[in-house]
């Protein structure tokens, strides 16, 4: 496995203490504190032997000039050994016989046995389990003990775990395997690794698989679908009543918990993987690209077939920007509509990348983005130039990769990203531009908190739980989840949107932790494909599920929910999306205008700041039920909500529209090549009006706000008052 590897440098640093990071099935409670009725054990056996090898890593530092020196990692004689077999002749029977009696003697030295037992010593203290019935561990001073002698009697118990270990986890180990190739020498030459040289070329598809118990494909193999299908609380009670019902299952499944959080541990804490080896689910994709960048030589070469994530993720984000300074050469991404692999889902991204050694960095890498069959990368049209300053300007948060369909779309990104800071930068400098923006989930995880639902509307003291399914941009309307109509009467502004679930206005005021007029967030599950990729969404404050994600701003919050519903944001937000999660890190390194922009004159009609003429707006494409009203009554309106007057809702978001190509400082060429980015839209439209109306109403409005600016004469606008409701101030 490649998460049973190490290289000399940190097997010459001994054991770390976070090796013994304790994971399911360790600490069990100890006599003392089971005897007290404890729920917990004050004396974690964990900490005792983390503690234990500390202090003997201190001691072997103070009695270094006493003769106690780290674990040699030396495979000179290894590799000298190893060539005068590989010279020997090999051109008869005998010749033969005797070159592997030669290969058998080697491989069975104690020299290479003290080697690989310390070697896999080392990688075992990873996986032990920490408990006082069990074996004692290995620490730093068994190791330099088992250097001396692998056969030390005293640790005879230890090294049979360390064999059983081995053999379950197959411990490998590069320097010992082929020293040939990876030389240990402790000298100025090696690298990070300990070692110099490396493979000339590594090629690859490595599974694509999470490094954690999926517990529905782990209970469907088992035979309990039942279990499987749960989710929840539920699930939970149901796996805990194992126990007692099926003790051999119960077992099998804590054993799996166990090898998974081990090997979860090994790639956290070793050292190993420092790039990939981060995050609460670690993908073995990324981590066999981390050891294949790490195994070949400085001129050397890797190809990996593996997910689109490597470079778009925000777990992988480190491995990416380490590869894109200058050592990926290339990057094909693929999706799998066409069936390039037949077993695997037909929305799979996934990505040809081919990367370098660490000699003659290359200026740029060659992108290719939504190849369906490998005959496409053959158009030289597709392919897209970028260095890792292009990718920084971009996404300066996270360094990974945007996603271009063509030259055209980079070009227009990089521009704007020129003009615009991101929303939020890092977390050193988080407010580039003013805005504060902080995220969380929603209120409630929709399987964690299920048992905090009901279906009673009528208990008193409920409020609704909004999932995304039911609201969209400027319509917190969107969905009926129970009922019988796809969708409220938006024409009553009484008729609101039924929920699945109801939840306790008290919990709700609980986690929000302020009195708020609203909630302002984002649809979390989208895709780049879709009609609409950003949604903002604007609610009462009720439930909200996990699956929508919550934003707050310092101020002008209306004009950043108005910034996100535009197509101009839209279209840069389809750039920065790898997957099909419209995460806080893809939101954060949007290019916004800053909050100081809505504060100047509107170029277009020079009476109004930006924020007021977005705000009228925005309010009468969002007040038009009465759950809203605490938005009104924030922005100081009273009234009754707006009518739902489709034709001029449409009017209203088409001069929003044009209004942000212009902030975005869009051409007209430009403004044209984004709306037809939006062929689901196009579609639509073609459907209902015989033509793309939408995009010749948005042109329109872009020339004339274009032409109101230049002259210094106010735009005619549609704004007229409106039909019924919402009396402004």
């Amino acid at each position: 496995m490649a998460s049973s590897e190490h290289p000399p440098a940190l097997l010459a640093e001994n054991i770390p203490d976070d090796a013994f990071t304790p994971v399911h099935g360790d600490d069990q409670p100890c006599d003392i504190c089971s005897a007290a009725g404890s729920a917990k054990c004050n004396h974690k056996w964990s900490s005792i032997v983390r503690k234990h090898n500390q202090s003997e890593r201190q001691n072997a530092g103070e009695q270094t000039l006493f003769g106690v020196h780290g674990v040699r990692i030396d495979n000179a004689a290894l590799a000298a050994a190893l060539d005068d077999i590989e010279h020997q002749n090999a051109d008869d029977i005998a010749s033969v016989r005797a070159k592997a009696d030669a290969w058998r003697r080697l491989d069975n030295s104690t020299e290479l046995r003290r080697a690989r037992t310390v070697a896999d010593a080392w990688c075992a203290a990873f996986m032990w389990t920490l408990n006082r019935d069990a074996i004692q561990p290995i620490t730093h001073e068994g190791l330099l003990a088992l250097q001396g002698d692998p056969d030390l009697v005293p640790l005879a118990a230890q090294r049979e775990v360390v064999a059983r270990l081995a053999r379950k986890y197959r411990f490998f180990h590069w320097h010992l395997e082929f020293p040939q190739i990876f030389r240990a020498t402790g000298g100025a030459e090696a690298g990070t690794q300990g070692w110099s040289g490396g493979f000339s070329l590594v090629l690859g598809n490595p599974p694509w698989d999470r490094v954690k118990v999926q517990e529905p494909e782990f209970f469907n193999a088992a035979g309990r679908p039942d279990i499987a299908k749960a989710t929840g609380a539920k699930r939970r009670k149901m796996i805990e009543a194992l126990s007692a019902e099926d003790p051999p299952l119960f077992d099998a499944y804590s054993a799996a918990l166990q090898e998974a959080e081990a090997t979860a541990c090994f790639l956290r804490n070793s050292g190993r993987f420092p790039l990939a080896g981060v995050g609460r689910d670690i993908n073995t994709s990324s981590i066999f690209v981390e050891s294949s960048s790490q195994l070949i030589a400085p001129t050397g070469r890797l190809g990996q077939v593996v997910p689109s994530g490597i470079a778009t993720d925000d777990t992988t984000k480190n491995l990416f920007a380490e590869l894109s300074d200058g050592r990926l050469v290339t990057l094909l991404d693929f999706d799998n509509r066409k069936g390039i692999f037949p077993a695997v889902h037909s929305a799979t991204k996934f990505c040809v990348l081919i990367a370098k050694g660490t000699r003659d960095r290359m200026a740029k890498a060659r992108f290719a983005f939504f190849l369906q069959e490998p005959k496409e990368a053959k158009d030289p049209s597709r392919w897209i130039p970028m260095s890792a300053s292009d990718i920084a300007l971009i996404n300066p948060n996270t360094r990974t990769c945007p996603i271009f369909r063509t030259v055209r779309h980079g070009e227009i990104a990089l521009d704007v990203y020129r003009r615009h800071a991101v929303l939020s930068g890092p977390e050193a400098t988080r407010e580039p531009n003013g805005w504060a923006f902080t995220t969380r989930p929603g209120l409630f995880h929709m399987g964690n908190d299920s048992a905090l639902f009901t279906e009673d509307a009528d208990a008193p003291g409920n409020v609704r739980l909004y999932e995304a399914k039911m609201a969209h941009a400027y319509d917190h309307r969107w969905a009926n989840l129970a009922g019988v109509s796809e969708a409220p009467n938006r024409s009553d502004p009484k008729d609101l949107a039924q929920p699945r679930h109801w939840v306790s206005q008290r919990e709700v005021k609980r986690r929000i932790g302020a009195e708020v007029p609203f909630l302002t967030g984002v649809r979390d599950v989208t895709n780049s494909t879709n009609e609409r990729t950003l949604i903002p969404l604007v609610l009462p404050p009720e439930g909200v599920g996990h699956n929508i994600t919550l934003f707050q701003v310092r101020t002008h919050a209306l004009s950043l929910v108005a910034c996100f519903a535009s197509l101009a944001c839209d279209f840069m937000s389809r750039v920065k999306l790898g997957g099909t999660h419209m995460s806080a890190f893809v939101l954060r390194q949007l290019p916004i205008p800053s909050p100081q922009t809505f504060d100047e004159p509107c170029p277009w009609d020079s009476q109004l700041t930006l924020a007021e003429w977005i705000r009228p707006r925005v309010l009468e494409l969002l007040w038009t039920a009465e759950d809203l009203n605490g938005l009104a009554m924030s922005e100081n309106l009273s009234g009754q909500p707006y009518v739902w007057d489709s034709e001029r809702r449409r009017t209203l978001r088409a001069e929003l529209d044009a209004a942000f190509m212009h902030l975005y400082g869009l051409r007209r060429d430009e403004v044209d090549f984004v709306l037809d980015d939006f062929p689901i839209v196009r579609k639509a439209e073609e459907k209902q009006y015989g033509r793309f109306a939408l995009k010749e109403l948005i042109l329109n409005l872009y020339e004339d706000m274009a032409r109101a600016s230049a002259s210094g004469q106010p735009l005619k606008s549609s704004l007229t008052p409106p039909p019924g409701g919402g009396p402004q101030n």
